[in-house]
C-alpha cells in the first residue's frame, strides 16, 4: 500500500471519527436546551405543559411588541421598535409573516392563538391536553430537516 493511500485513509478516518463525536455533542447539547426551555415553560412544574404554560412566552413577546395595546401588531409598531438586541426587529418581521393568516400585515391575538392551537395539537402526541418533554421535538431532528433539497437527495 502507497504512502498516499495510507495517508488518504487515516486522515479519513480522523474525519468520520471527528465528524461522529462532534454529532453527538451536539446531539447532548440540543437536548440540553429544550430541556431548559421546557423546564422555564413548565410554570408549575408538573413536567407536562398545558396549552397556556406552552403558549405564554409567544403571547408576552407579542404584547411586548403591541404598543398600543390593541391587541394587534402592526408592520408600523414594529418598525418603530427601539431594541439594543441585533436581529430583534428582523425576527420580528419573520414573528409577524408567519402569523398573518390574512396577509394584511397585522398579526391579531387571534391568529397568533390559532397558530399556537395547531401546533400545540401536534406536540400533544397522545392527545391528553398536554405536552410531556418527550413529546417535543428533539432540536437534532429539526436541524436534519433544514438541511437543502440536494443533500437529503430530493429530487427537484
Amino acid at each position: 500500500m502507497s504512502v498516499l493511500k495510507k495517508t488518504t485513509i487515516a486522515v479519513l478516518s480522523v474525519a468520520v471519527i471527528a465528524g461522529s463525536v462532534s454529532a453527538s455533542f451536539a446531539e447532548k447539547r440540543g437536548g440540553g436546551r429544550a430541556e431548559m426551555r421546557f423546564e422555564k415553560m413548565d410554570a408549575n412544574s408538573d413536567g407536562k405543559l398545558d396549552f397556556a404554560e406552552f403558549s405564554a412566552p409567544l403571547i408576552e413577546r407579542f404584547e411586548g411588541l403591541d404598543a398600543d395595546s390593541n391587541g394587534v401588531v402592526t408592520k408600523a409598531e414594529i418598525e418603530a421598535l427601539e431594541t439594543e438586541k441585533k436581529g430583534e426587529k428582523r425576527r420580528a418581521m419573520r414573528i409577524a409573516k408567519r402569523f398573518d393568516l390574512d396577509g394584511n400585515e397585522e398579526v391579531t391575538r387571534a391568529e397568533l392563538e390559532n397558530r399556537q392551537q395547531k401546533f400545540f395539537a401536534l406536540m400533544d402526541k397522545n392527545d391528553d391536553g398536554f405536552a410531556t418533554l418527550d413529546e417535543m421535538p428533539k432540536h437534532a431532528k429539526k436541524r436534519g430537516d433544514r438541511k437543502g433539497k440536494k443533500e437529503r437527495g430530493d429530487r427537484g
